[in-house]
Parts: C-alpha cells; structure tokens; sequence
C-alpha cells in the first residue's frame, strides 16, 4: 500500500512546491510536465512487482530443503511456502534500494526548494507562506509515517536475511511495525487534517451525550419506588 501510494505523495510534494512558484519562474511547468514524474514512477511501480516474481523458485521448491527443516513444520504450511533465488533477489533489492534513494533525494530537494522559496519570496503574504508551509508540513508527515513504518522495518528484514543474521527476534518486531504502519497513517491523516478533527470531535460529543443519556435512564429505571400505604405513620410524642 505504501509503494502504491508514493506516486499520489510525489505529485501531492510537486503541488505543493508549483504553488509556491511565481508564473515567470524558470521552475514553473505546466499541469502536463508535473505529471511526468508521478507517471513514471507509478510504471516503476507496476514493474517492480513482475521482476519480484520472477526472483522466486517454482512452487514447491522448498521440498528440497525439507532435511533441513525440522518435523514439526506441516506439510500444508511447506506446501504454501516460497523459496526466492539468492542472486536475483539481491539484484531486486540493489535496484529496490536505488530507487528509493533517488525518490527520497528527489522529494527531499522539492521539500528543500519549497520552504527557501516560501522564506524568499516577497510577493506572497505571511499568512499565505504560513499556510502554504504548513500544507507542505502536514504532507510530509502523511507520507513520513507510512514510510517510516513500512519501508524501514522492510529493509531490516532484508538485512537480516542477505547478512545471514539471527532474526528470530528482529523479524517478528519488524513485521509488528509493519502491520502497524497503516494504523498510524490513519491517524496522521485524521489528526492533521481540520475537517476530520471536527467531525471527530462532533462524533466524541455526541457519543458523550447518548452516554449520558442512557445512564440517566438506567439509574431512574433502578429507582425505588416507595408506596404511600406502606410507608408506617409514625404519632408525633
């Protein structure tokens, strides 16, 4: 999911720097040339996935390797299991890694540009630079986050199994941030966003106020009634 939507973040960043951007800048291009680098991106994308596929050994090759393994293992697990080819999984990496290093200098340089124009330039008011840069902000986190939690945890794991470490303890916590990444993504999203903290906050009132409302009902429903004829009428001495 995040690889998917790194193309969406990359033409969110060019956006937001082109916004910034006076009509006569020589960094000023048309909705046509800003669509260029998303695009290909989101084909490096769609290509990544077919040369991982073809990294991976035919269906059953772990059979091969099941003297090695231990007899506690299943066989219905062995038979879902994928082996990879060392050598052709390493390439895949190396240009994994490429790739990712060169969208992360790209983004970074757009990230840089925006803010030294924002502090430079004079044509914009105050107001519009502060909002301007806290959109830029709050993309960065939006997209920090999933980065941070996917991408990273990811590239540990394939340390790990390229320097042939124990990962009996570094895999399992990777996986844990892993699965934790969108999780958190959601909330960056929902906490950086004002129309969602609105909606959030509406939702918490009025969940508050039915709360209320249903204990309030329940503490009169367990009320005592007392009856006027059995309550004893005492003389006055």
């Amino acid at each position: 999911m995040t690889v998917s939507n790194s193309p969406l973040f990359l033409a969110a960043f060019i956006h937001r720097h082109q916004a910034v951007m006076a009509p006569y800048s020589r960094w000023s291009f048309s909705n046509r040339v800003q669509n260029i680098p998303p695009l290909i991106f989101a084909l490096l994308v769609f290509i990544f996935p077919l040369l991982l596929q073809r990294t991976m050994e035919p269906p059953g090759a772990v059979m091969k390797h099941k003297e090695m393994l231990s007899s506690e293992w299943p066989s219905s697990l062995l038979n879902r299991t994928d082996c990879f080819y060392n050598d052709r999984l390493l390439s895949f990496s190396i240009m994994a890694a490429i790739g990712l290093v060169i969208g992360m200098i790209f983004v970074s340089l757009i990230i840089s540009h925006t803010f030294a124009t924002l502090k430079e330039k004079s044509t914009i008011s105050e107001k519009m630079k502060e909002y301007h840069r806290t959109m830029t902000r709050v993309l960065l986190l939006q997209s920090g986050i999933p980065t941070l939690f996917a991408l990273v945890p990811l590239s540990v794991c394939f340390s790990v199994f390229f320097l042939n470490l124990n990962g009996i303890l570094i895999i399992p916590t990777c996986f844990v941030c892993m699965s934790a990444h969108s999780f958190l993504h959601s909330l960056a999203v929902l906490f950086t966003t004002p129309i969602y903290r609105r909606q959030l906050e509406i939702m918490i009132r009025e969940t508050d106020g039915k709360l209320a409302i249903t204990a309030k009902q329940e503490t009169s429903s367990v009320t005592p009634r007392v009856t006027p004829s059995l309550v004893p009428k005492f003389q006055k001495w």
